[in-house]
């Protein structure tokens, strides 16, 4: 009979979120602390003693004695066998299994999974030695006091110094029994040449401090190298490549140490940098994690919700900062996590900010973080005009394409009316870019999952890791959603008295408060130039949008009516804008308002009795 691989059996369990799996066959679960409980699916009861325990994954009930993980529950409830159970699982999952008759291949790569892991172990030991007593590790040494991190926080978080001979790493390995084709399998060391192994190799980390890297029991599986001087050769950070025992898209720093305290806490906070996370831990904030040198993926999200409903970002105050923040909500909000995002003092890190003004700084920091849409609207009116109708139709449509993420119909909802207060918009204008950013996610999507079979099929590139395909956009295509602006700048392309009309018209200021309209400005600008000498000036995306466009359909109409129907368009909208402004409890205000919106309407209905 074949065998199913462990570490299939393992993906499984990690794929399979035990308490929507349970909670499926109708039993009745409801929260209970960090936990499930319900009455025992599988002996009677009144009071409820059947536990699911997310973050561990497993179910227990104490009044019958029944436990384990997923695949256990479908065994005992379905009345599977083993095999069944996990295949049933696993197609649930995803999951291709590839079952076995005791391959000796397969027990092999076993053994150097395990051979991997005890080379972490000693490693960890060897580069912690280094740190403590060698000559060569001063620098390091300086440079962790300089951080505030004596020697007994060095040895509880095991910090270590990797030397920049790699030949002291290779003597090392040999004394201790290990191959050098280990360390290589292992991330430790790399070859010069891919291509031709026996041109020799050289150690990853040289010349760093070293974090350990441990997985959800403690144990050490990859590392993370830290340079020490500021004009240090390669990046700021190294980290352990790929290897049969680390995926870095689905590790965290110091998650080992955090599960219990997010689930006290109820919260997960995720920080940019190791000193960051041991710093905040030391200071009593003990549920944080850290990702390692890498986006977030959607793999991070998941591990993160089953252990806590809620995160707080704490990226950089900076551009880039904020950029990781929006990437990180837009997995975090598929995974159904509640996201609010903490604004760090311009300059300082977690790290920074305790050393220099105490934890009570950051513990305000933490209390004063705001939800996600809050924080990206506030960004949003420092770096941009709100009183911009431009400006603003920009900040709505990006603000769509992040709302559109929300899988959770009530979240969504509420995102919707808030951003819609904020930016003086109607709710129903809002939606409808929701609608269309959802159907470019689901144009990234599928070409994403159709490159990622593509590689699959191919065997992949070295390192490629098809559980996380990188989601790339379609390829840029220049373009005007607005069909009345289309319509403009067809007329004043193919018409040249059209285009005269409108250049002489006072106008300047409405276009330029009216989205989308930068290229019917370039064409007005250009005078009685030629149509086809004015599109070989544009760049090659708008030379085949304005070709396409001159064949495209539009109704019978002249350049008044056309630039009238745009003029409604901008009416309406800030009818909508007023409208969305309401405030029901300052009834003077709202008074004055409703004036404004008549006043609009009687302007709006005389433009449609001129057309």
């Amino acid at each position: 009979m074949g065998r199913i691989p462990e570490e299939t059996v393992e993906a499984v369990v990690a794929a399979t979120d035990i308490v929507g799996l349970i909670d499926g066959y109708n039993i009745g679960l409801k929260r209970a602390g960090s936990a499930y409980k319900a009455c025992c699916p599988f002996h009677s009861e009144k009071t409820p003693s059947f536990n699911v325990n997310p973050s561990r994954n497993s179910f227990h009930c104490f009044g019958c004695g029944e436990g384990g993980s997923a695949i256990g529950f479908v065994m005992k409830y379905e009345n599977l066998p083993f095999p069944e159970a996990v295949k049933k699982l696993a197609k649930a999952a995803g999951i291709v299994i590839a079952e076995d008759v005791y391959d000796p291949k397969e027990a092999e790569r076993s053994k150097i999974r395990r051979r991997i892991m005890e080379l972490h172990k000693d490693a960890t030991a060897y580069f912690h030695r280094l740190l403590l007593r060698s000559p060569l590790a001063k620098g390091a040494r300086e440079y962790l006091k300089g951080r505030g991190v004596s020697s007994d926080l060095a040895k509880k978080w095991k910090l270590g110094y990797a030397p920049e001979s790699g030949a002291m790493l290779s003597g090392w390995a040999r004394e201790e029994g290990y191959a050098e084709n280990l360390l290589v399998e292992g991330g430790l060391l790399a070859y010069r040449d891919e291509n031709y192994p026996g041109r020799g190799t050289y150690a990853r980390f040289r010349h760093r401090l070293m974090f350990p890297v441990a997985n959800d029991y403690g144990e050490v599986i990859a590392f993370s190298g830290r340079h020490i001087e500021k004009d240090q050769g390669g990046g700021k950070y190294v980290n352990s490549p790929e290897t049969p025992i680390f995926n870095k898209s689905k590790t965290f720093y110091g998650l080992d140490r955090a599960k219990r305290p997010i689930i006290k806490a109820n919260t997960s906070i995720i920080v940019e940098g190791q000193l960051d996370l041991i710093t905040l831990v030391e200071n009593d904030f003990a549920n944080v994690v850290a990702p390692l040198g890498t986006a977030f993926t959607e793999l991070h999200a998941k591990i993160l919700a089953r252990h806590a409903p809620e995160c707080i970002l704490c990226n950089d105050s900076d551009s880039a900062g904020f950029k990781a923040s929006e990437r990180a909500f837009t997995h975090l909000a598929k995974a159904g996590v509640d996201v609010r995002v903490a604004t760090m003092p311009p300059g300082e890190d977690p790290d920074s900010l305790i050393r220099t003004h105490g934890a009570e700084a950051f513990q305000k920091v933490l209390d004063e973080a705001k939800p996600f849409f809050d924080h990206l609207i506030s960004h949003a009116a420092e770096t941009q005009d709100l009183s911009s109708i431009k400006d603003r139709v920009a900040i709505t449509d990006h603000a769509a394409s992040l709302v559109a993420h929300l899988g959770d119909q009530i979240a969504q909802d509420t995102a919707i009316m808030n951003i819609a207060t904020r930016l003086k918009i109607a709710p129903e204008q809002l939606r409808e870019r929701i609608t269309e950013a959802r159907k470019k996610n689901h144009y990234q999507e599928k070409n994403a999952r159709e490159r990622a079979a593509r590689q699959t099929t191919r065997g992949g590139p070295p390192g490629y890791d098809p559980s996380t395909p990188t989601i790339s956009a379609p390829p840029a295509e220049f373009s005007i959603r607005n069909r009345r602006v289309a319509w403009l700048c067809r007329l004043a392309l193919t018409d040249l008295g059209a285009r005269k009309w409108l250049a002489q018209l006072d106008h300047t200021n409405f276009l330029q408060e009216v989205p989308e309209t930068e290229l019917l400005l370039t064409i007005l600008a250009s005078g009685e130039t030629p149509s086809a000498t004015l599109i070989l000036k544009l760049d090659e995306a708008q030379q085949r949008y304005l070709t396409a466009l001159q064949f495209a359909d539009f109704p019978p109409g002249n350049v008044e009516a056309a630039f009238l129907w745009l003029q409604e368009e901008q009416l309406q909208y800030r009818v909508d804008a007023l409208k969305a402004a309401f405030d029901p409890s300052a009834l003077e205000e709202l008074i004055a308002l409703q004036q404004m919106v008549n006043e609009v309407r009687r302007a709006r209905s005389a433009i449609k009795l001129k057309i």
